[in-house]
């Protein structure tokens, strides 16, 4: 029988400024699957920020084909819309992997929260 692990999957990153490639932010382990119930992202920062989305498939690259949003402007920190949630549920493939990126480095913040399967 399956295990569900309810977990924060990213328990807070600062972003690149480029889509990171395998494993990304997260990536399920070996014979595990995830779901993802919550992505956050918070902008520090004191100008605007525009964030990016990837949610890519095992053995692939964050591109066009894979892009679930963005780019997204975030106002800048303490705005009404500095932050964004998203609740949608996604799944993630053993192998595939979460690749968040922001057009700055080191000033928007990500958590993403789920389940692992094994």
């Amino acid at each position: 029988m399956a295990t569900i692990t309810p977990l924060p999957l990213v328990q807070g990153v600062l972003l690149a400024a480029a889509a990171p490639a395998s494993p990304g932010v997260y990536s399920p382990g070996v014979g595990k699957t995830a779901t993802v119930r919550a992505l956050t992202f918070c902008n520090t920062d004191v100008v605007p920020r525009l964030i990016t989305l990837h949610l890519v498939a095992s053995g692939d690259v964050p591109g066009a084909k894979n892009r679930v949003y963005g780019p997204i402007t975030l106002e800048a920190a303490g705005g009404a819309k500095a932050t964004l949630r998203d609740d949608s549920l996604y799944e993630l493939l053993t192998g595939d992997f979460l690749s968040p990126f922001a057009d700055a480095a080191n000033v928007v913040s990500f958590r993403a929260d789920g389940a692992e399967v094994s």
